[in-house]
């Protein structure tokens, strides 16, 4: 199986062959890309004589990446909100001796890639509540709603607090998020009850007292809203 990885983000339309963005087409190929990858295992198949079945999927993993296509032309793409389920469908396939065998005999011609993963810098990172049309950190909490300074644009503290979460998933995959830490990373624009509260409805928890940390359901705002019922009378109730 061939994973082609994209962290595309915008609204994308995939029609007659062809990708487009905000209507207008793009020279990029996603599913082409992929084949091509793909292609590569037929000639490791016949150059090493070896029998098995090829297979490829483009994955979009941006939570903010949006795709209209029709359902006939989706066999080969995995959008953001079913990559949970890809990842446990995955995991259901049985690999016994012979399938060890192609893939030891495959690892000889894997090519190290010469760029190692970015670390998140935390000390770089701006903390703080940001505006989601203009990203502005002059949000003003009032009552249930934030209102930014710099462009006066309204939304819900609630979702404001879930894109945070969103946010902080995404950069610090490694580390555990905490009370402590979410309130360090989008400030004090909430009160700790409010914070302990929106934590409990958008992740799991897990553990108890000072151990205490939390797991994000899913990283897609729109699901992730419509899920957990998710109600505003403050501007849209979805992303």
């Amino acid at each position: 199986m061939v994973n082609e990885i994209k962290n595309y983000s915008g609204l994308y339309s995939y029609k007659d062959s062809g990708w487009f963005i905000n209507g207008t087409q793009i020279s990029e190929d996603p599913l082409a890309q992929a084949a091509r990858t793909g292609n590569k295992l037929l000639k490791l198949r016949a150059l090493l004589q070896l029998n098995f079945e090829r297979e490829y999927k483009v994955v979009f993993v941006n939570p903010n990446f949006n795709l209209n296509i029709a359902p006939e032309d989706e066999k080969n793409i995995v959008q953001r909100s079913m990559l949970r389920h890809y990842m446990k469908e995955l995991n259901k396939i049985h690999i016994d001796a012979r399938a060890r065998g192609i893939s030891l005999k495959l690892k000889d011609y894997f090519i190290d890639d010469p760029m190692a993963l970015p670390e998140v810098d935390a000390a770089r990172v701006k903390c703080g509540s940001y505006c989601s049309r203009c990203g502005s950190f002059e949000m003003n909490a009032r009552n249930y709603i934030a209102v930014c300074g710099g462009c006066g644009y309204k939304e819900s503290l609630e979702k404001m607090f879930v894109r945070g979460i969103i946010d902080y998933s995404v950069l610090f995959f490694n580390e555990r998020m905490t009370t402590r830490s979410i309130r360090l990373f989008l400030g004090d624009i909430l009160h700790i009850r409010s914070v302990r509260r929106l934590l409990n409805k958008y992740c799991v928890k897990v553990g108890q007292g000072k151990s205490t940390y939390y797991i994000i359901k899913n990283q897609d705002i729109d699901k992730l809203l419509l899920d957990n019922n998710y109600i505003s009378r403050y501007g849209s109730n979805t992303h």
